[in-house]
């Protein structure tokens, strides 16, 4: 095979009502470059892994990662452990196995955006959302500019999955805490961010599934908010001074908010109250650093001054 200028990355677990769909959207791509399919699927015990493999066998192309046993459970992730060691493409495109892309020029019209513009790392596009197999317009991210950047995703992510493709940084960028991390996707997209801005096409090219036996989806609002303020806190060592302000702004206000809105839920109370002492104290410690580090610079450039003045003292008595 010809080497791949996209490698498409799609994890799957019990996804065998859906999994057709999304494979068939991999296959229809027209397109003037050659890709790799890679899916990974996590030891799923419905029909999802014949599926998969029933597709590989007719196309070259698709690579298969089909697990025995759950690797989740063990820490052990599709993405980072098996998809993106082996993902040769130049660029990499995200799809779940429930999700679907529904315009065969999808990956052309991604590739030649980011092919002509090299300052730009990552490119996303509207999607549709399908709940209970009818489909409605995206209501659940915000809408923001054509160009953005790493302080607009800071504010909370925007792309969804089956959206992106992004150029493939996976060795220079640090994908640390994985297991601490609940919402992968966007801790990728902040990583990807700091290399460069971020393009959104208008163009409406896949589909996101809301369904019962989604992960995410089906957790109550409270405690999605509370491991996307875990979250925050795990990921903000990670990014400039500038976008830890966003994410302590974010953090405070969700946590003040589940107080606020949940008086007699004393459980959830308490995880907002501790993750905001939490906060707190890890600036604490940074402004204590800083001002360690601001005393040895000083001592340090009182010491270099000192350096200088002797050196120059000795050459006017010589």
């Amino acid at each position: 095979m010809e080497k791949p200028i996209v490698s498409i990355c799609c994890i799957t677990y019990n996804h065998e009502k859906f999994i057709a769909e999304c494979i068939e959207g991999f296959l229809m791509q027209k397109t003037t470059f050659p890709i790799e399919i890679l899916i990974f699927d996590d030891a799923s015990n419905d029909g999802t892994q014949v599926t998969v493999q029933k597709y590989a066998s007719k196309d070259i192309r698709i690579k298969t990662f089909l697990q025995t046993e759950n690797q989740w459970s063990q820490q052990k992730y599709g993405l980072i452990d098996w998809l993106f060691p082996h993902a040769q493409g130049k660029y990499i495109a995200l799809c779940e196995g429930d999700d679907y892309w529904t315009d065969p020029l999808k990956l052309q019209k991604q590739v030649d955006f980011l092919e002509a513009n090299e300052d730009y790392v990552l490119c996303f596009h509207n999607v549709k959302i399908n709940i209970n197999e009818k489909l409605e317009q995206d209501n659940i991210t915000k809408k923001v500019n054509e160009t953005t950047t790493i302080l607009d995703l800071a504010c909370g992510n925007y792309i969804h999955t089956p959206s992106c493709v992004f150029r493939n940084n996976i060795k220079s960028i640090q994908l640390t805490n994985f297991n601490k991390i609940t919402a992968g996707d966007y801790y990728l997209h902040m990583l990807n961010a700091r290399c460069g801005k971020i393009k959104k096409l208008n163009d409406t090219m896949a589909v996101y599934r809301v369904h019962q036996g989604g992960i995410h989806s089906n957790k109550p609002q409270i405690k999605k908010n509370l491991e996307w303020v875990e979250q925050l806190l795990v990921m903000r060592d990670l990014f400039t001074y500038e976008v830890k302000v966003i994410f302590d702004d974010v953090i405070t206000k969700m946590c003040n908010n589940i107080i606020e809105e949940n008086s007699n839920d004393f459980k959830h109370k308490y995880q907002a109250e501790k993750f905001k002492h939490k906060l707190l104290e890890i600036q604490l410690n940074e402004i204590k650093k800083s001002y360690q580090d601001l005393n040895f610079k000083q001592s340090s450039f009182k010491y270099l001054l000192n350096q200088i003045l002797n050196t120059t003292k000795k050459r006017l008595l010589h």
